[in-house]
């Protein structure tokens, strides 16, 4: 009896595996060399590695080796262009708050204040999800009426 329970266990804990070899199978882990504290992030680039500790995709992050490395389930292929442009925004925001001072930010990334203070209200509401570019609706053209009957 108790032969049964063990394989009806293992059966399920083999079903329960299956999703997750799938699932490294379609996410690879890539594997980043860190150097002087930075390490090339398939989503932000060249970051310090501080900015590793909060991202999502985040699987290794390994300190104790001569050459700290850093792995991750993203590559640039998954990472989609409204993502890019959410990130290179929270990295002005960022880099205001480095820097201290709003304008050099701006100017240093092309942005006016206006543009910025925009980015910093749609993150303080909505978080990384803000920082997308957001779909405008497509405008109907008015026709005139007199074109319309021809």
């Amino acid at each position: 009896m108790k032969t049964m329970q063990v394989m009806a266990l293992s059966d399920t804990d083999e079903d329960l595996r299956e999703p997750l070899r799938e699932k490294r199978r379609k996410h690879p882990l890539q594997v980043h060399r860190a150097y002087k504290g930075h390490v090339e992030c398939p989503v932000r680039g060249y970051v310090d590695m501080e900015f590793c500790f909060y991202c999502k995709f985040l699987e290794v992050l390994d300190m104790d080796r001569k050459v700290p490395i850093v792995a991750c389930r993203r590559s640039r292929d998954d990472v989609t262009r409204e993502e890019l442009v959410a990130y290179e925004r929270l990295s002005i925001l960022e880099l205001a708050e480095i820097l201290g001072n709003v304008s050099e930010a701006c100017r240093e990334h092309g942005i006016s204040r206006r543009q910025f203070y925009d980015y910093k209200h749609r993150y303080e509401k909505y978080g990384l999800e803000g920082l997308k570019e957001r779909r405008r609706s497509r405008r109907r053209r008015r026709i005139n009426t007199f074109l319309r009957s021809l």
